[in-house]
């Protein structure tokens, strides 16, 4: 019976990630797990963007909204933790 190599099956997301408001266009092209976490997925785009994560942020999926909980208090966001 032949192995199989896991990891070599997993699925990957390509994400383009730009810039609003921003001429010319600010954006990168990531290769990303399909099942990256959201709390991993920020690290990732913070390094490809050369960011210091010094800035809040959010993630929309749908109809829900993900972000940092300072958000909440500070612009009055419904974010799920």
């Amino acid at each position: 019976m032949a192995k199989v190599n896991r990891k070599a099956s997993r699925a990957v997301f390509q994400l383009k990630i730009t810039l609003k408001h921003i001429e010319p266009a600010i954006w990168r092209r990531l290769l990303v797990p399909a099942d990256i976490p959201l709390g991993k997925l920020h690290p990732v785009l913070n390094e490809a963007m050369g960011w210091s994560d010094s800035h809040l942020h959010s993630f929309t999926i749908g109809d829900r909204t993900f972000g940092d909980p300072r958000a909440n208090v500070e612009f009055g966001l419904g974010f799920e933790r």
